[in-house]
């Protein structure tokens, strides 16, 4: 799963990016608040914690099923954000049917919450096929609802017991639409249910009551609604004038459930084209927005619901010029991301960046050169800057543009190094040499100093780098950035033994010997590879709280090789470029899975 972090963002902040085109995002429209209710949508999906827990299930279905549903319409043409939100959506599906329960409802209080979650699965197989969720599974789900929807039925859907039930005829309306689903896509007969669920859906409520069962005032209207927005004006001519009627709006009823009784005289009434009731259900719910609340948290700034129940209604009426219009939203909001999630990489040398650059290159692109040691590529999932700087003051000093001009948010070191690996003479055997070897990658769990300051007793020692009060010998990664590592290793190197995690060490001065390499070994027995700018990057990077990650790619062996990479310059041309781009094909692996995270 992913660890998230929020950075929350305002209809302000889109607005700000481009205020000649974006001022429109917060006027009162039927486009305008379907886009801030679908960007609600989105922004809850990406950084609101979505545990399974009660009162979420629903909410969460109704997150996975709208966003897939209004990603994939081709009038928006955003299926590319969907192909972004899939892990995303995955996870959230997956947490769902791990709260499945024994006993019915499977899903959330009651019938209507059940087919809800359904409905979910549905649509997302349909967009996302078999990540969570296969044809055999629905089918076994949908089987479950039929039997049980089966068994209640003389009772109308209701479950003796479950008081958390919000009972009325919109049960039979959503649990006829699940058993369609079922008909379609396996076949089975659903018309000794379908018949009398019809009926029961046609049922007046009568002084608060649904078959002799109390109904709230605003669950009238919330059931009426979806009774209206299924079967049109002439079989709900009762229902259709009650959601109409809104002596209710200024009664002390919580806020909350007004606005989702709102959306759902709103979806009736769009249905049957009641423009009065429309322009009226509009109005009100302008006037209960929240316009300065973080996207993410619903239309009231309180959760997302609100957002949900009305997205839902208004999607269906839009026409391709106004999801056009919604699009612009979406990728302002995506450019905020971007820009928020500015990935800096320091390299030390030339031939490191030109790694970069040919491993980024391509369609979507553009490189842009800032100075002699610094240039940005832009991109349309993620933002990167990349800063050269050799030795362990230069690399410091790329370090601090990267985070203090550039405002990266994740610091990634690329570049070459060698490898602490040993060669081994067996009896009788030709050499072997053991550990990362030359064209192979190191991504560093730790990093270690060697001889970056040294005491001088009797005798020089290996002396900790003081940071914040505290000595440092050993400093670790960011373990996030470090998982990443971990699926892009797996995904770039598909030969065993290629790619290796574990202690990086940063040193000074070239090593080439196995005198130095022993040395080294003896203070850190666990080191894979010897480095020159790593932990500087570390420390720098630990003192701002800004994660980073050390990915190296092996030139040489480090125990006399490099003077033959040197006796023939093509030889460590060759080495030190595959080195390069081994680490920089990582690196641009990370980067794409990061890039999912906003």
């Amino acid at each position: 799963m992913l660890t998230r972090t929020f950075d929350p963002f305002t209809l302000s902040d889109l607005q700000r990016n481009n205020p000649a085109e974006n001022n429109w995002f917060s006027e009162h429209s039927s486009t305008a608040l379907a886009g801030r209710c679908l960007l609600d949508v989105l922004e809850y999906l990406r950084a609101v914690p979505n545990f399974p827990g009660r009162f979420r299930e629903v909410a969460n279905a109704h997150t996975i099923r709208l966003t897939c549903r209004c990603l994939s319409d081709p009038d928006l043409d955003r299926r590319r954000v969907l192909d972004r939100m899939r892990p995303r959506i995955v996870e959230t599906g997956r947490q769902l049917r791990a709260g499945r329960r024994d006993r019915a409802p499977h899903y959330g209080d009651d019938f209507w919450d059940w087919a809800a979650v359904l409905e979910g699965f549905i649509e997302v197989q349909e967009q996302i096929p078999d990540e969570f969720i296969d044809d055999e599974a629905i089918g076994y789900e949908l089987n479950s609802f039929f039997e049980s929807v089966k068994a209640h039925l003389k009772t109308g859907l209701t479950i003796a017991g479950n008081n958390g039930e919000w009972y009325g005829p919109a049960m039979a309306v959503i649990a006829t639409r699940v058993l369609q689903s079922l008909q379609k896509r396996f076949g089975r007969a659903i018309d000794k249910l379908t018949n009398p669920l019809h009926k029961q859906a046609l049922e007046l409520i009568q002084d608060f009551k649904y078959r002799n069962r109390v109904v709230l005032p605003h669950h009238v209207l919330w059931h009426y609604g979806q009774v209206v927005a299924d079967f049109g004006a002439e079989e709900t001519r009762v229902q259709a004038n009650t959601i109409a009627d809104f002596s209710w709006i200024d009664s002390e009823i919580e806020t909350s459930d007004k606005v989702y009784a709102l959306a759902r005289v709103l979806q009736g009434a769009l249905h049957v084209e009641d423009s009065i009731t429309v322009d009226r259900a509009m109005r009100e719910l302008y006037s209960r927005q929240n316009l300065s609340r973080p996207l993410g948290q619903g239309l009231m700034g309180d959760n997302v619901k609100g957002s949900l129940n009305v997205l839902d209604a208004l999607w269906p009426t839009l026409d391709a010029q106004q999801k056009e219009r919604i699009r612009s939203m979406i990728d302002t909001l995506l450019l905020l991301h971007i820009a928020a999630n500015t990935v800096g990489i320091v390299v030390a040398v030339e031939r490191e960046a030109d790694a970069i650059k040919r491993v980024f290159a391509g369609k979507n692109t553009t490189i842009e050169r800032v100075d002699a040691v610094t240039f940005i590529i832009h991109h349309g999932d993620y933002r990167l800057v990349v800063c050269m700087g050799k030795s362990l003051v230069d690399a410091t000093g790329a370090t601090q543009k990267l985070i203090d001009k550039h405002h990266a948010k994740w610091v990634i070191v690329c570049g070459i190094a060698g490898s602490l690996g040993r060669s081994v003479d067996l009896p009788g055997e030709p050499g072997e040499f053991r550990g990362p070897d030359k064209g192979h990658v190191v991504v560093a769990t730790s990093l270690a100093a060697f001889r970056i300051r040294d005491k001088v007793r009797e005798e020089i020692q290996n002396a900790g780098v003081p940071l914040q009060g505290h000595t440092w010998t050993v400093i670790p990664t960011d373990p996030v950035l470090f998982r990443l590592a971990h699926e892009a290793g797996a995904h770039v190197f598909n030969e065993e033994g290629q790619f290796h995690e574990g202690l990086i060490v940063t040193g000074t001065g070239i090593k080439d010997a196995r005198q130095a390499k022993n040395e080294i070994l003896t203070e850190f027995p666990g080191g894979l590879a010897i480095e020159e700018e790593g932990y500087v990057v570390g420390l720098l990077c630990m003192s701002v709280g800004t994660p980073y990650l050390i990915v190296r790619g092996i030139s040489d062996r480090a125990e006399g090789d490099k003077k033959q990479q040197q006796g023939d310059p093509k030889i460590e041309e060759h080495d030190q470029q595959t080195a390069a781009r081994a680490a920089a094909q990582v690196v641009a692996q990370v980067v794409e899975l990061l890039s999912q995270r906003w």
